[in-house]
């Protein structure tokens, strides 16, 4: 079947474009906010795309401002949080909770609402 780019759907164009870089084979892959627009069964069908890249030995890089939910964590090797332009957690996704519940009774902690104001990116080196 032959197709006309922008007769893909959103999911269908976003991992064409991540097979073609792929194709170039990149040290690194950086995606800007993949999971904007995306269900959570398109995001989870991405996702695992990704993955599986990230296998390949191509370090993945995403940066999340929309749609991501706690289930894309497990997709996550190493996670950062950033809030006012500084990172306020560095680490294992599955820890992000117990961070956040201790820092809470730091009166010096920034007041920030995750999911809102906070960018995870993925990183695998």
């Amino acid at each position: 079947i032959h197709r006309k780019v922008y007769d893909l759907t959103l999911v269908e164009q976003r991992i064409l474009c991540l097979a073609a870089e792929y194709l170039r084979s990149p040290k690194f892959i950086f995606i800007q906010d993949p999971l904007k627009d995306l269900s959570i069964q398109h995001q989870m069908f991405y996702l695992n795309r990704i993955q599986l890249l990230a296998q390949e030995k191509t370090a993945i890089i995403m940066c999340l401002k929309s749609g991501a939910s706690t289930a894309s964590l497990q997709f996550v090797d190493h996670l950062y949080v950033l809030a006012e332009g500084q990172v306020v957690y560095s680490g294992l996704p599955g820890e992000l909770n117990n961070f956040f519940r201790d820092a809470s009774d730091d009166p010096t902690f920034p007041d920030i609402q995750i999911g809102c104001t906070a960018t995870p990116v993925h990183q695998k080196f």
